[in-house]
């Protein structure tokens, strides 16, 4: 399912990528960085739902067979964390870097997604513990990112929408 749902995501990216090429004008370096991180992160969800597909298309397999398949699905869904990181750093240098007296997105979301960028770090050091706070299903590794990305998620679409409201895309 994560393997068939991930390209769903690139319509949201473009969306976001649209809001931040009218922030940044013509020339949009951060605009294309951002595209282009998104599209590199993509790779690993991908992968990540297909071996999760193999590791239950096959549950006669050994226990050792389908857990390594699980365990490399699991790291390449969490520990892609310095992508999301620098999109989320990218996203937030770009709205606050909005001079204009109305900014086509507000403020507070562009610290939200310095801070969302900060709060999915601990993704990386699932390779370096196999139980607690830090592990593949920890708390700082899985959870706190996985709670943080929802909320980033709608927090964008709210804002977003309040900004398509305004018609803020069309102003100067």
């Amino acid at each position: 399912m994560i393997a068939a749902s991930s390209p769903l995501f690139f319509p949201f990216a473009a969306a976001i990528a649209t809001f931040l090429k009218k922030i940044e004008g013509e020339h949009a370096p951060l605009t294309l960085a951002f595209l282009m991180i998104c599209a590199a992160g993509f790779v690993t969800v991908f992968l990540a739902g297909l071996f999760f597909t193999v590791a239950a298309y096959r549950p006669d397999y050994p226990d050792t067979t389908i857990a390594i398949m699980s365990d490399i699905a699991f790291f390449l869904f969490v520990m892609p964390a310095v992508p999301a990181f620098v999109q989320n750093i990218v996203t937030g240098i770009v709205i606050l870097g909005d001079r204009r007296a109305q900014p086509v997105l507000p403020r507070w979301l562009g610290y939200m997604n310095l801070w969302t960028g900060v709060l999915l770090l601990p993704g990386l050091a699932v390779g370096l513990f196999k139980v607690g706070p830090f592990a593949w299903n920890g708390v700082l590794a899985f959870w706190v990112p996985a709670v943080v990305f929802a909320i980033w998620f709608n927090l964008m679409i709210v804002a977003m929408l309040g900004a398509i409201r305004r018609d803020a895309l069309t102003q100067a």
